[in-house]
């Protein structure tokens, strides 16, 4: 027992397995635990609070105890630290009407994820976690595809079946969206834009991993299954954003970036994906978003505060039914429910704190990555919704873009500078 003990004692302070700890539990937390599996297998025996991800939470304080034993606090990082302390005052003042599990599941799935990215790791730490956190992402984002093919010809035989295991209001109305509606991949991971978005997530993470690293996988490969998997999703501020995310990071590959531009739009108008298409021609490209949030403006209907909102779900209350729409973006869908202060500060201001700490190493490349994933999340309103895992994803990469971006060697170029040190 007393050896027991004594192995435990010092896997606890082996602060690099234990970061490999933590970030499987990340892994695990937001792939094989996704917010609606929880939300069907716990509602019964603790209610809204089954969608809190409390897997991600011990995961975040194995890695904040590990930096606070190892790294001294920034001028930046304690700004930040009272800035986020100001927004959590600010929601605990626009809730006071509102249950309070609403309040506990914002701070839990929205609030409490920003911190993750004041994690720091060493070159040699991000290599090793990278390889692992990529490993198991892309086997991920390949079955994803592979399951969004299958539901697209059988039918929709997987989600049907999950919702006949484990019955969900959300799974029905994925179902039913499905089967009336245009054609979307929903799946276990969310709404089709949330798919959509991961989808890219994975072509932009394995793209600027390999400009740092060793390539695995010719890029034609991750764009490929990005592709695929985005017009499935049928999402089509996705589409644009991979794209133009292509075709920023071939610059240098010309035959590549027109080569697979050519094929794709000889593809489309061949008739491969006529739902895009028609999506592109027939409606705009926010899908009348912004029209109904004019119709709002004009109805003069609980109007916008700046320093206070009304609350946690404010947007979906039966007042607000039929302007809905207009706030499906996370800036509008917050400042109404926190205020304009809230919503600068939050989102506003994490952007521009991890453009900040990326651009201090003068890695463009990645401030463009980082770009285009905060852009494509904030095109739906997935951000704002405190139910589900889409900040969290978000912080997730966050971290992974700050910490990428202060690599300055390739991996093998590494590894030879240190053999030549030990020599």
């Amino acid at each position: 027992m007393k050896a027991l003990m004594e192995k435990i004692n010092r896997i606890g302070h082996d602060d690099e397995l234990m970061q490999l700890v933590a970030w499987y539990f990340i892994m695990l937390s937001l792939i094989f635990v996704p917010f609606q599996l929880r939300y069907s297998i716990l509602s019964e025996q603790i209610g809204s609070y089954s969608q809190i991800n409390y897997l991600f939470l011990i995961a975040l304080f194995m890695l904040l105890c590990i930096k606070n034993r190892n790294c001294k606090e920034t001028g930046l990082e304690l700004c930040m630290k009272v800035v986020w302390c100001i927004c959590l005052w600010i929601v605990l003042l626009s809730n006071y009407k509102v249950k309070t599990a609403k309040t506990v599941l914002f701070v839990a799935n929205c609030m409490l994820p920003v911190l993750l990215i004041l994690v720091q790791l060493s070159q040699k730490q991000l290599q090793r976690i990278m390889k692992h956190f990529l490993c198991v992402f892309n086997v991920f984002i390949v079955l994803l595809l592979v399951m969004a093919l299958v539901e697209k010809f059988s039918g929709n035989v997987i989600l049907q079946t999950v919702n006949q295991l484990i019955p969900s209001k959300e799974y029905t109305s994925y179902l039913y969206y499905m089967e009336v509606d245009v054609w979307r991949f929903y799946s276990l991971w969310g709404h089709a834009l949330s798919n959509a978005s991961l989808f890219n997530i994975f072509f932009v993470v394995n793209d600027l991993y390999h400009k740092v690293y060793e390539q695995k996988y010719p890029k034609i490969v991750y764009f490929a299954v990005a592709l695929l998997g985005v017009l499935l999703c049928s999402s089509k501020t996705a589409i644009i954003i991979l794209f133009g995310y292509f075709l920023f990071s071939s610059w240098k590959n010309r035959k590549l970036m027109f080569g697979c531009t050519a094929v794709v739009i000889a593809f489309l108008l061949g008739g491969g994906f006529k739902i895009i298409l028609q999506r592109f021609m027939n409606t705009s490209l926010t899908t009348g978003r912004f029209d109904t949030f004019g119709l709002y403006l004009q109805s003069g209907l609980k109007p916008i505060r700046f320093f206070c909102g009304y609350g946690t779900g404010t947007t979906y209350s039966k007042l607000m039914y039929n302007y809905r729409a207009g706030f499906e973006f996370p800036l509008l869908m917050e400042a109404l429910d926190y205020g304009v202060l809230f919503a600068i500060l939050w989102l506003v201001g994490l952007y521009i704190y991890v453009s900040y700490r990326i651009l201090q190493q003068r890695q463009y490349m990645v401030w463009l990555g980082f770009s285009v994933i905060y852009a494509q999340y904030n095109t739906y309103n997935g951000l704002a919704l405190s139910n589900q895992d889409n900040f969290t994803w978000l912080c997730v990469i966050s971290v992974i873009l700050i910490n990428l971006a202060s690599v300055k060697l390739s991996g093998k170029a590494e590894e030879q500078i240190e053999e030549k040190t030990k020599q």
